[in-house]
């Protein structure tokens, strides 16, 4: 996988992991000025926005967001340099953006600052579970979903069609006990 990226000075295609090292060094120098890879400053850029399918790595800190926002129930891994320090499985309770703020993943509750991680690398296990690796330097927290979206969204729908009857169980109740007194 190629990646195009560019800098005040030039235009360079990199194989992924070299992007990786180009981006954070960069960062890590405070030569960033002038980098554009979709931040805060790609309206200026005239490449068109990436399009992730099933795997790939996103810097945007609102991409990422916006994608952490949809996982609940998650199984979390969380390594150093390689090294399995701590897993489990919890609930996302919050996913929010700021540079004051920790990440905290304490009693089954993660609370996510994507201001803690450097991108999100999406991949596939080969059981086809989707793995996001939020990534900031020797640092990895990996995030797997234990229920799919879809899985969700249909249990809405029913919890949704199960309260509406309940309601309407309960308001047709309230009118005959009305309709009763009334007479």
């Amino acid at each position: 996988m190629k990646i195009v990226f560019k800098t005040e000075f030039y235009i360079r295609s990199l194989d992924i992991s070299t992007f990786i090292f180009t981006f954070l060094s960069h960062r890590k120098t405070n030569k960033t000025k002038g980098l554009f890879i979709m931040n805060q400053d790609q309206r200026h850029c005239s490449f068109p926005a990436p399009c992730i399918v099933e795997s790939g790595i996103l810097v945007n800190k609102d991409d990422i967001k916006r994608l952490i926002n949809d996982l609940t129930n998650v199984r979390y891994i969380h390594s150093l340099d390689g090294k399995i320090q701590n897993e489990g499985e919890g609930w996302i309770l919050e996913v929010f953006n700021n540079p004051s703020q920790a990440t905290i993943v304490v009693n089954n509750s993660l609370y996510i600052n994507i201001h803690s991680f450097d991108y999100l690398q999406i991949s596939q296990s080969p059981d086809q579970k989707t793995h996001f690796h939020l990534t900031q330097d020797n640092r990895q927290l990996t995030l797997i979903p234990l229920s799919n979206s879809s899985q969700q969204q249909q249990q809405q729908e029913l919890d949704a069609v199960a309260l509406d009857a309940m309601l309407s169980e309960v308001l047709s109740a309230k009118w005959d006990v009305q309709l009763d007194e009334d007479f």
